[in-house]
């Protein structure tokens, strides 16, 4: 709290590499790396488990939104691995998984 207040007290503006060491950001491009970047995260994201991926930000939503305690968002999770086992992109990921491949995920 005191790195906090100390940035709203002072006024300071955190340099990109605090706020990464911070843990408000994951990583910091220089300028020019920025849009580069920015379309490889999307590119990346764009071939992944889109199931998988919504699940996790509706879990993150509840758990925001909702304050939901730890048992019950265990309940929440629990129940949302047991829907997604049952999707072809969980059978396609564990079968890449078993044969050691980059998995071709569908958003289904």
């Amino acid at each position: 709290a005191h790195k906090t207040l100390d940035l709203i007290y002072t006024g300071r503006l955190m340099s990109g590499a605090e706020a990464v060491q911070a843990g408000l950001f994951s990583q910091v491009f220089a300028d020019a790396e920025v849009l580069d970047a920015t379309r490889a995260a999307a590119a990346k994201a764009a071939t992944g488990a889109t199931q998988a991926f919504l699940a996790s930000k509706e879990l993150v939503r509840q758990l925001r939104d909702e304050r939901l305690g730890l048992w019950e968002s265990m309940g929440h999770e629990s129940r949302a691995q047991a829907a997604l086992c049952e999707t072809p992109d969980y059978r396609e990921g564990f079968a890449a998984f078993t044969e050691k491949r980059k998995p071709t995920f569908t958003g289904k």
